[in-house]
């Protein structure tokens, strides 16, 4: 048998540095401390869930995905329109990623305008680190050209029309946002 910890090895692993910074294109770059990997993933959930119970227009989402089936993160209808977004705590995905997230968000919209006919399905990306469609560098406004790329706080204030006060600001978006992290991570 041989050893893996060759001298390349070796020299490879003490030159590894741990990651000091967040991604600018993740929300959690906006959090005023770190918080483990799998906080920052819960943070993203339990921010979808706040949303679909703020929201009062009636939930279109399935209570269970059934296998095969594409889960919704949010789907309401409101008025005639049926809006479906797709809600992203980091837009900054890999080109197999993104180009799995554009695909989705394409097919969800045609499935449901296949399923009710004579409604209008508006099909979104949202992102959960930028609160305005304006804020969004450029280059992920490129790469995801072929579906609405759309900000949290604008997303909520003109397509579902319910502004929020908490999405207006960074300020307060980071103050909200660190609320959920401090009940899912309280400080040391």
């Amino acid at each position: 048998m041989t050893t893996i910890q060759t001298p390349e090895v070796l020299a490879y692993i003490k030159a590894l540095k741990p990651k000091k910074t967040e991604d600018p294109a993740s929300m959690c770059y906006l959090l005023s401390r770190k918080v483990t990997q799998s906080t920052s993933i819960r943070l993203g959930n339990e921010l979808e869930k706040i949303i679909n119970l703020f929201t009062s227009s009636e939930d279109m989402r399935p209570k269970k995905a059934k296998k095969g089936k594409r889960q919704k993160d949010f789907f309401r209808r409101i008025d005639c329109v049926l809006i479906y977004g797709e809600l992203k705590s980091n837009i900054n995905l890999d080109t197999e990623k993104r180009e799995a997230t554009i695909q989705k968000v394409l097919a969800v919209g045609n499935d449901h305008v296949a399923a009710y006919p004579g409604t209008q399905c508006k099909s979104y990306v949202v992102s959960l680190r930028y609160l305005k469609t304006s804020d969004i560098p450029s280059n992920f406004v490129t790469s995801y050209n072929r579906v609405r790329l759309i900000g949290i706080g604008d997303f909520m204030a003109t397509v579902v029309n319910t502004p929020v006060v908490e999405f207006e600001s960074y300020p307060g978006y980071q103050a909200f946002l660190m609320s959920i992290v401090d009940a899912l991570e309280p400080p040391q």
